[in-house]
Order: structure tokens, then C-alpha cells, then sequence
């Protein structure tokens, strides 16, 4: 059993990395106590030898495949490739004979070293480095790596990879080109010809099938059938399931109150009872226990006041029988029985037992429904109905002495409306079960199924009000005092390992998130946040070029994600700029359109006018076809950063019709950013868009009930889905501004949609206006306000001033608590957010 539980806000303090041989938690549809549990085997000689006997096949690790033969593989030099090394005696080293320059030997060794593949025989590296130009096509080298000056060879791509050779055994119509011994490694011969192994090797038929790589872990259940024998499986260990980054150790996590247990105890029946009455009287014992011998009785009976106001139903949950998942959910109010309040709601949001009693759990939106499964439903509303009628605020508004507050006509007022429950109902979609083995951890939330428009709140708010705007975050904000941290398990197998940023020992970055001991030992916290801006040494740095930073690999298997500063992307903005998103075919029918605010890094690199070596600035014909040049994969810029990265490599922002090289026939490589493509109207939040330099008009769709759609015109044929008026089905409540009647007032088809303001319009057969809309700025005080009057009367928040550059903004006045700064004016043609101005 994996008693490794995912990182969550409520337990992050207490995670750590581990190199121990720690599980970890795995998805929700494979819970379960055995899914820990799997016969595995190590592909070294024992193995080999062991498959050989027992199924009388010839199952052999390749060797002496030469390299600059055949046309094989990538070259180690070649930007954002792969390529294998293999330890090596240090004499390798030494007499090697391809004399590398130093910029080679120190760029491969960085790379080399941070790889974060397991293997001890084998390194497989993705290099990110420059080579010197006399280096870039030598293959077969040997470079010293790390602290200790391990030796490294180049060695083929598939070196000491394992093979099932029982084909090409069998067939006689080929010379056998390899010399076969008994510790299980298969010679290519030198006599024989690299040319025809480059054609073949991946031919089942011909050559044979492939295993794994040499030293490498495998699954049973991942052999080929013809070896998964009664005798093999027999004499297969079973292991815990372990992570994926298998490198830097695991991340390992508890749940608060839970003690480590032995799963092999004997006579452990806790929850396992068939016995129904028994497992009942479990809870019913734990529970009379404490309340009545806990030394701290206050807290007792606070949790069990707070339990009666937030209560769960055991008789309509699929797991009432249980104690483990009610105890859990209860130690809540014991937790927080003497704290506060609204740390108890958190909680309660997230766990599980809530999600499930009152049926938000596995909730999503209208928008995600419709476009996945052609359905027009709606959020549940359960819970956000109960959090404000039951839970807090009431039915009606309250004066402090408990009586209704009464309107004109002394009636009470209504604390909330219908349009309140439906825009809270929204708030609470995506929530699903974490990876936990007893789904009784917090939930993690789902950004593809989860609501993405604003959200009104009560009294005329907005969820996200006095939070600061994206737009306003400084340059690099990765790089800025109080920048967040959080260390992460990353899958070497995934692309993710080609989107991180190396961070190099020598750099101020590094040291922050090591956090080394007296002995110089990096301890790695689980959370770091910077007391103080991080240098930049040296400004060619990725975490010093790069505008956004999303993960960062401090060593080989660790690896920390930068925790943006909560903040809010407004829906209406200046200078809307198009953007597009292609899918891995390249005909129109597969991109995607929408609008974005420029000076936010919504987007990837895109340039027009490139000709790389000998290739056409055009692709089937079409012209305005783009280049992708980026730093990193997964890039994402402001518009004004990708026209100066356009102008830097000799091309130009424009409005493109598709990309320059496309993937029609093959999977994209992930080398390459410009294969780095995808559209989906499903899953809006996994379309990976790029600018233009078209301009685009932000509008608004409303209907009969004043919910409004926000509609991006891009003037394309294929709007994205969930901005196309003709196709979207978000509508969300708004404030409108009422009328001497206290009734709202917005543009409707009764009202010839605002008097002429709008445009009438049919979608999906009702009537509904489309309006232009565009941002405004209101000064809301002539002078500094009081405390008071600029926490009710200022919606939108603003950063420490700290958090910016040295004099960046300057205090004008200071009164009673309450500062007021003002931003120095920039040169001209510079936007305030961008920190290096020309």
C-alpha cells in the first residue's frame, strides 16, 4: 500500500524529497492496494540468460554499432537533440582521439550532467548547449563530467539496447552480422555492414523484437509474449511502484494526523471487516472515545459544533461504512476548532467526502459539456447554494444583532440571488479525486473541464476583486523577491524535460532553491520563496533571457516550478492582438483563431520572412508561412517580445496562414519547437497559440436573462469554439447597472437590443444582441483615502512596490497606514511592464 500522498496546498510544508525507494501515488481510476505491486525484472545478464533458457529464444544486448556509418542517429552537438553515452574508463577519456574545444567539452558535460535518465551504465542526454562550430558533426567523443570527472562516451543510439534476435537467427537468407556470447551481449562484427542495421533493426520480421535497454527496470507484463512464461513470471520479483524520475529520488507527501502502518500486519482489520455493524462501530468508538477522554475538551466540542453546521450524510455515500475517510473529514473542525473559520471552508472545499456528499465532485463546465459531448448542462449548484445558506451568509441579510435587514417597503433583503448560485456553481467545476490510494486526500482541480470566465460575486463584486492584474507583474517576476517556488516529480519520458530551464551551479538562482547545509549538502525544500531578487551573472542564461519560467531543473531528478503570484487576466482589454493555434495537419480546417491581450505571454514565437538553410519561406504553396524560433519548448511571450525575437533572427511578426514545416505523415519531434503544435476546441486550455500581427475586436454576446458570452471577431473562418458567437455556450452573470426600479438594465432584443447600441442576432435559435465592448480607466480618488475607503471603493489590487525595480515607483504620499505610489514615466514606445527598454 502507497501511503505517498500528492502535494496539495493544505500538506506542502511538510513534503520533502526522497531518495528512498518511495512509491508514489497513482491516478484515480487505478486505485487499489496492488496496482502498488508489480513483478518486475532488471535486464542485466541473469535475466538475459534466464529468458534464453527458459523459452529457448535468443534474447541478446547489442554492441560495437558504429557510429558516422549508415547514416545513423543525431549528432551529440546538434541543437535540442537526443544522443546516448556510456560510462567509461577515465583512459577513455584521456586518449581520446577527437581533440574537442573547450566550449565542447564544458557544453556536454553541463548537459551530460544534468540528464535525468537512470541507468548506471548509460546516460541519454538532451542537449541544449552550443558546441564549437569545428565540433558540431564529430560523433564518438569522450568528455569528463561532474565533480568526481566521470568518463563519458558517445556510443550509438541503440547501444546495449535488448533484442528477442529469434528472427534473424531464422533467417537464412541473411548473413548473421553479430557475434553472440554467453554473458548475453551481441557483437556487431566489424566486417559487417552499419548501412543495412540502419534499414532493418526495426523490422520485427526481419530483425527481431525490441525489449529495453540493458541495466533498464521492466515490467513482466511489458515482455513480449513469447518470453512472459509460467517459469520467467515465477522467478520475477515484486516491487513498489516508484516514480518516474527515478534520478533525483521521489516526492513524498503525508496527510496531517497520519502515522506510517504496516500493511502486512496480521490480524489488521481496520475498515476490511465484512461485517457491516462491525465497521460501523469502528467510527462510532473513535469518535465516544476522544470526545469523552481527549485532553483538550474545548476543541472536542468546537469540532463537533462545526461538524453539525458542516455536516456530510453517511447514508447516501458510496462509502458510509468506512471510518477512514469521516475521521479524516472530521479532524478538520478539530484542526481548526479554535482558529478560523474561513480555513475550515477551505478544507471542506477540497476534501473529497464534501465533493461527494454534495455532488460537485467530478463537476464541469457548461462550456467543457457542450463542446465534449454536445450537451447543454449546467454546473451542480448544490454545493454553492448550501455554502451560502447553510454554511455562512443565510437567506437574508443580517444586522449584528441577528434581525433581517428590511428594504423601503419592509421586506427582508435576499442575502443572494439565483444568478449568485449559478455564477458560485461555476466556481466549483473541475474538482476531481486526487491520486490518492483511499481517495480521501484533497482533490486536485482539472483546468480542461474547469470554468475559465469571470465570476461575479455578491454586492456588485467579482471574484478576484483588490487581487493585482497579470498584466502588472514585473519583468521576470521568476527572478523577483517573494518568487515561489515548489519542488515537483517530473517524467524524463515526457516532453517536460526538454521544457526546463539547467540551471548552472555557479548561478545565484541555484543557490537559492539548494539551500545548502553548513557541509555545502543541497537539503531542497519542498518550498522556496526568494527573500531577495536573484542575480543574473550571466545575462545569457535561459532564466535570465526568458520572459516566463515554468520549471527549472536544479540537478539531475530535481526539479522546481515556478508558482505564479495570484493574480487576475481581465476578459475585456486594449489592443486586442489575434492569435492562431495549428494542429499536426496543416490545412485550414485545423486552425484554430481567438483574440489575446498583447502585453500578456499568452503565446508562442511566431516570424514570418525566415529562410533556414535552403528552405522556402512558403509550404504548399501558401505564402505567410512561419518559423518557430524559440529559447525553450513551450515558450510563451507578450507581443512585443515576440516582434523583438522575430527582428533578432532576421524575420517579422505577420498575420500567417500556417507553419513552415509540418507533421502530416509523423508524430511531431519534440527537438523542434516549431513541431510544437496543437488545437482542440474540447479542450481550449491545451490549444497552443502563437501571434499575429492582425488586430482583433473584442465583443460581447447577451442574451434575454442579461448573461453575456464573451465573442472574439477574428475575421476567420474558424474561430476557436468557445469565442464563436455562432458556437459558444458560456454565458456568464454580470452587474448590470439598475434602474429608480432596482431592476437590472442591458441591451435585449425587447429593447431593440440597447436602443440600436447593439446588433440582433440568432444563435441557436434565440434572439440575443452582440455589442462592441472595450475597456475603460476611472480615477476613483482626487486625494489619499482613508484605509477604510480604499478597501470598499478599489476593485483591482496592485504588487508590492518592492517587487519591482530600485526606483521604479516612488511614494508620493503616506497617511494613516495607507501609502500611495507612483510609477516613474518609461521612455517612449516602451510598455511600463518591460524592465529592459531600448
Amino acid at each position: 500500500i502507497c501511503l505517498n500522498k500528492p502535494m496539495s496546498p493544505f500538506n506542502e510544508a511538510g513534503c520533502r524529497l526522497s531518495t528512498e525507494d518511495a512509491c508514489v501515488p497513482k491516478p484515480s481510476q487505478q486505485h487499489g492496494n496492488k496496482d502498488y505491486l508489480y513483478r518486475s525484472t532488471t535486464l542485466d545478464s541473469d535475466t538475459l540468460a534466464l529468458l534464453r533458457n527458459e523459452t529457448g529464444r535468443h534474447v541478446y544486448a547489442l554492441a560495437g554499432l558504429r557510429l558516422g556509418e549508415g547514416g545513423e542517429g543525431n549528432k551529440p552537438c546538434e541543437h535540442r537533440t537526443h544522443s546516448w553515452w556510456a560510462v567509461a574508463d577515465d583512459t577513455e577519456c584521456i586518449a581520446t582521439t577527437e581533440v574537442l574545444h573547450n566550449q565542447t567539452k564544458k557544453a556536454l558535460a553541463q548537459w551530460i550532467w544534468a540528464s535525468n535518465h537512470h541507468n548506471p551504465d548509460l546516460m541519454r542526454v538532451y542537449f541544449q548547449g552550443h558546441c564549437h562550430a569545428d565540433d558540431h558533426d564529430k560523433v564518438g567523443m569522450s568528455v569528463f563530467v561532474g565533480l568526481e570527472g566521470a568518463c563519458y562516451t558517445h556510443v550509438h543510439n541503440s547501444h546495449m539496447t535488448v533484442y528477442d534476435l529469434t528472427a534473424l537467427v531464422d533467417n537464412d537468407a541473411v548473413d548473421f552480422p553479430f557475434n553472440l556470447s554467453k554473458t548475453g551481449v551481441a557483437s556487431y562484427l566489424p566486417s559487417a555492414d552499419m548501412t543495412w542495421f540502419e534499414q532493418n533493426y526495426q523490422s520485427e520480421s526481419a530483425f527481431g523484437k525490441y525489449i529495453g535497454r540493458y541495466n533498464n527496470d521492466l515490467r513482466y507484463s511489458q515482455l513480449p509474449s513469447e518470453l512472459r512464461t509460467a517459469a520467467v513470471e515465477t522467478k520475477q520479483p515484486h516491487r513498489l511502484e516508484r516514480n518516474y524520475n527515478l534520478a533525483g529520488g521521489t516526492v513524498v507527501c503525508g496527510s496531517d494526523d497520519s502515522v506510517p502502518q504496516d500493511p502486512l500486519l496480521a490480524g489488521d482489520a481496520f475498515d476490511s471487516s465484512t461485517f457491516i455493524p462491525f465497521r460501523q462501530a469502528i467510527k462510532k468508538t473513535i469518535w465516544t472515545m476522544l470526545a469523552i477522554r481527549a485532553p483538550d475538551q474545548i476543541r472536542q466540542r468546537m469540532a463537533w459544533s462545526l461538524a453539525s453546521i458542516i455536516p456530510v450524510t453517511p447514508s447516501i455515500m458510496q462509502n458510509r461504512y468506512t471510518s477512514y475517510a469521516y475521521m479524516h473529514f472530521y479532524d478538520i473542525f478539530v484542526r481548526h476548532g479554535l482558529g478560523n473559520y474561513r480555513d475550515v471552508l477551505k478544507e471542506v472545499a477540497y476534501h473529497p467526502q464534501m465533493g461527494e456528499f454534495l455532488s460537485f465532485l467530478n463537476n464541469e463546465s457548461l462550456g467543457s459539456t457542450w463542446m465534449r459531448y454536445g450537451q447543454v448542462k449546467f454546473p451542480d449548484e448544490n454545493f454553492a447554494r448550501e455554502l451560502m445558506q447553510l454554511f455562512t451568509i443565510g437567506v437574508v441579510d443580517l444586522h449584528p444583532d441577528g434581525s433581517p435587514v428590511l428594504d423601503a417597503f419592509g421586506h427582508p433583503i435576499k442575502s443572494y440571488t439565483s444568478q449568485d448560485v449559478i455564477s458560485f456553481a461555476r466556481v466549483m467545476t473541475g474538482y476531481r479525486y486526487s491520486h490518492a490510494w483511499n481517495n480521501i486526500d484533497y482533490m486536485t482541480i482539472d483546468a480542461n473541464v474547469r470554468d475559465l470566465w469571470p465570476k461575479r460575486a455578491l454586492n456588485g463584486a467579482y471574484l478576484g476583486d483588490r487581487y493585482p492584474l497579470c498584466v502588472d507583474l514585473p519583468d521576470r517576476p521568476h527572478l523577483r523577491a517573494g518568487a515561489k517556488y515548489r519542488i515537483i516529480d517530473v517524467d524524463p519520458t515526457s516532453h517536460d524535460d526538454q521544457m526546463r530551464v539547467v540551471l548552472n551551479p555557479s548561478l545565484d538562482l541555484y543557490g537559492k532553491l539548494c539551500k545548502p547545509d553548513p557541509d555545502g549538502i543541497c537539503q531542497f525544500p519542498a518550498t522556496v520563496t526568494l527573500e531577495n531578487d536573484a542575480l543574473c551573472e550571466d545575462p545569457g542564461s535561459l532564466e535570465c533571457v526568458l520572459g516566463t519560467l515554468a520549471t527549472v531543473q536544479v540537478r539531475a531528478g530535481v526539479f522546481y516550478k515556478y508558482v505564479r503570484p495570484p493574480c487576475v487576466q481581465l476578459a475585456v482589454y486594449q489592443d486586442a492582438k489575434k492569435i492562431k493555434a495549428e494542429g499536426l495537419w496543416p490545412w485550414p480546417e485545423h486552425i484554430r483563431s481567438a483574440c489575446a491581450n498583447p502585453h500578456m505571454p499568452i503565446a508562442t514565437e511566431a516570424c514570418c520572412g525566415m529562410a533556414i538553410g535552403n528552405a522556402p519561406k512558403t509550404f504548399f504553396g501558401r505564402k505567410n508561412v512561419i518559423d518557430r524560433p524559440c529559447k525553450i519548448y513551450n515558450e510563451r511571450l507578450t507581443y512585443n517580445s515576440n516582434s523583438e525575437r522575430c527582428a533578432s533572427v532576421g524575420g517579422f511578426e505577420c498575420s500567417w496562414v500556417g507553419y513552415r514545416e509540418s507533421q502530416t505523415h509523423a508524430q511531431p519531434k519534440p527537438k523542434l519547437c516549431k513541431y510544437h503544435r496543437h488545437s482542440s476546441d474540447k479542450y481550449p486550455e491545451q490549444s497552443i497559440w502563437s501571434w499575429t500581427s492582425h488586430s482583433c475586436k473584442l465583443q460581447m454576446a447577451v442574451d434575454r436573462n442579461g448573461m453575456v458570452a464573451s465573442v472574439h471577431k477574428t475575421n476567420e473562418a474558424n474561430a476557436a469554439a468557445f469565442v464563436d458567437v455562432n458556437k459558444t455556450r458560456n454565458y456568464y452573470s454580470v452587474h448590470w447597472n439598475r434602474n429608480s426600479f432596482g431592476d437590472e438594465e442591458f441591451p435585449s432584443p425587447e429593447n431593440d437590443c440597447g436602443y440600436g447600441a447593439c446588433t440582433k442576432i440568432t444563435t441557436h435559435d434565440e434572439d440575443k444582441c452582440l455589442c462592441d465592448v472595450q475597456e475603460s480607466e476611472e480615477v476613483v480618488f482626487s486625494s489619499l483615502p482613508s484605509r477604510g475607503q480604499a478597501l470598499s471603493e478599489l476593485r483591482i489590487g496592485a504588487f508590492a512596490p518592492d517587487m519591482y525595480d530600485s526606483g521604479e515607483y516612488e511614494l508620493v504620499e503616506s497617511f494613516a497606514g495607507v501609502k500611495a505610489y507612483k510609477r516613474k514615466k518609461k521612455k517612449a514606445g516602451c510598455y511600463t511592464f518591460t524592465k529592459y527598454c531600448q
